[in-house]
C-alpha cells in the first residue's frame, strides 16, 4: 500500500441495491445530522483563537485568518449565522489594514482579502469603500512584482479573483481589463512554449520546473482560461488550449492519474494541489466547451483513482485531504446526476464526520481554511447543497 492513502473499505455503490449513506437519493439525514454536530463543534474551537491574530500574522485565504474569515462569511450565508458574520468582517478589516503587497493571488495573496472585503462592504451598503477595495484590486499587478502565472501565487489566482466578485457583485470588473489579464496569460504560455521548442503550444513554469496540476501548474490555468472562454478567440480556444488539453492526457500514468510535473515518474499524489482531484473541473468544462466525451471520460477516471486512492494518510484537509478529494465526487454527481457519485461523497462526508479520529499528519495551519479544520468546516456546511457545492478558491457554480 501507498503510505500516503489509506485503504478505502467503503462498499461502492451497486445500481438498484440500498446505499448504507444514501435515502431518497439524498444523502442520509443521520449523516447530515453528525455532520452539523461537528459544524459546532468546529466553529467553537476555530473561534477560540479569532481575536489572537496580530499584525504579522498569515493573513492569507490559503493558510492564514482571511481564509477563516472566508469561512465565516460563507457560514453567514448558507445558514443566517450573524456571529460568523461578525466575525469574517473583524477578520477581513485586520487583514486589509495589514496588506503587504507581495503577492498577487486570490489564495496566496492581497487579492483574496480585498475580494471578500468587497463583499462585506457590500452588504454593509457601503458603496464608498466597496469602490476603493475594487480600485485597489485592479492597482494590484502594478504594486506586485515577478509574480508567476499559475493559480496559488500567480496570475491565474489574480484573474480567479476578478471572476470571483464578478459572479458575487455583477460586471465590477471592467470586461476589457479581463481580457487583458487573459492575453498576459496566453502570451505568457505560448512564450515559454516557444522558448523551450515545446511540442505543446502552452507552456508554463514554476520554479523552473513544468507543473501540471491545480495549484502550480497547467491544469489550474487551463482551468480559469476555459472559464472565460466567452472571452477568448476561437483561434485561441481550437489552436492553443485544445491541443495543451491532449497533451496533458498523454502525460497520465496508467492507472489514470496525472504527474505532478512533466517528467516524474512517481504516481503518488492525488489530492487537490498535485494529481487526479485537481483536474476533474478541467475536463468536465473541456468537455461541455468542445462536445467531447473524450474528456468527459478522463474526468470520470479520475473520479476513479480518488475513490481509490484518495482517503489519505495527510487527513481532512481541503487542498491534500479527505474534504478536498470529497469534492470530485460532489462535482461528477452535478455533472451526471449518477447515484455512483453521490454514494461516494456520502461515503468520504462519512469519514470526515470521524474527525479527529483519523486526524493523521498534524499541518502546520491547523486551523486554517486550506490546510487545517476551517476547510473542513467549509466543506461540511457546503455538501448540504448538493447542487451548489463546489471546491472553494477554485469551482464557480
Amino acid at each position: 500500500m501507498d503510505p500516503r492513502h489509506i485503504t478505502n473499505n467503503y462498499s461502492d455503490f451497486i445500481e438498484n441495491e440500498p446505499s448504507d449513506y444514501l435515502e431518497d437519493k439524498q444523502i442520509k439525514s443521520q449523516l447530515i445530522a453528525s455532520s452539523n454536530r461537528l459544524i459546532n463543534s468546529l466553529l467553537m474551537k476555530i473561534n477560540k483563537s479569532v481575536y489572537e491574530f496580530d499584525k504579522n500574522s498569515d493573513y492569507s485565504i490559503y493558510t492564514g485568518y482571511s481564509g477563516i474569515a472566508f469561512l465565516h462569511y460563507f457560514n453567514y450565508i448558507k445558514r443566517d449565522n450573524i456571529e460568523s458574520y461578525d466575525i469574517a468582517k473583524y477578520l477581513t478589516d485586520k487583514a486589509l489594514t495589514n496588506l503587504k503587497g507581495r503577492d498577487i493571488s486570490f489564495l496566496l495573496g492581497d487579492a483574496g482579502p480585498l475580494a471578500l472585503g468587497a463583499l462585506i462592504y457590500t452588504k454593509e451598503n457601503n458603496s464608498e469603500e466597496v469602490e476603493n477595495l475594487i480600485s485597489r484590486l485592479l492597482k494590484l499587478p502594478e504594486r506586485v512584482s515577478n509574480y508567476p502565472d499559475e493559480l496559488l501565487y500567480g496570475r491565474a489566482g489574480y484573474i480567479f479573483a476578478l471572476l470571483f466578485l464578478r459572479k458575487h457583485l455583477g460586471n465590477v470588473i471592467p470586461e476589457d481589463y479581463l481580457k487583458k489579464q487573459l492575453n498576459h496569460l496566453i502570451i505568457s504560455g505560448t512564450r515559454t512554449a516557444k522558448t523551450a521548442n515545446s511540442m505543446c503550444p502552452l507552456k508554463y513554469l514554476w520554479h523552473g520546473e513544468n507543473y501540471l496540476g491545480a495549484a502550480h501548474g497547467i491544469a489550474g490555468i487551463l482551468y480559469i482560461l476555459l472559464l472565460n472562454k466567452d472571452l477568448l478567440t476561437e483561434q485561441i480556444l481550437q489552436t492553443l488550449i485544445k491541443p495543451t488539453l491532449d497533451w496533458l492526457i498523454s502525460k497520465r500514468y496508467a492507472g489514470g492519474n496525472f504527474p505532478s510535473s512533466d517528467g516524474s515518474r512517481h504516481d503518488k499524489l492525488v489530492q487537490w494541489c498535485h494529481g487526479a482531484p485537481g483536474f476533474v473541473n478541467l475536463f468536465t468544462l473541456a468537455s461541455e466547451i468542445y462536445r467531447s466525451d473524450k474528456y468527459m471520460k478522463v474526468a470520470l477516471e479520475c473520479g476513479e483513482v480518488v475513490w481509490n486512492r484518495g482517503i489519505l494518510m495527510k487527513g481532512y484537509s481541503i487542498c491534500h485531504g479527505v474534504s478536498g478529494n470529497a469534492y470530485t465526487f460532489a462535482h461528477l454527481y452535478q455533472k451526471t446526476n449518477q447515484q455512483l457519485h453521490l454514494h461516494r461523497l456520502a461515503c468520504f462526508l462519512n469519514w470526515c464526520n470521524t474527525y479527529p479520529n483519523n486526524e493523521g499528519m498534524r499541518p502546520d495551519r491547523p486551523l486554517s481554511m486550506f490546510e487545517g479544520i476551517s476547510g473542513v468546516t467549509y466543506f461540511l456546511i457546503d455538501v448540504q447543497d448538493l447542487l451548489t457545492a463546489a471546491f472553494p478558491a477554485y469551482a464557480l457554480n
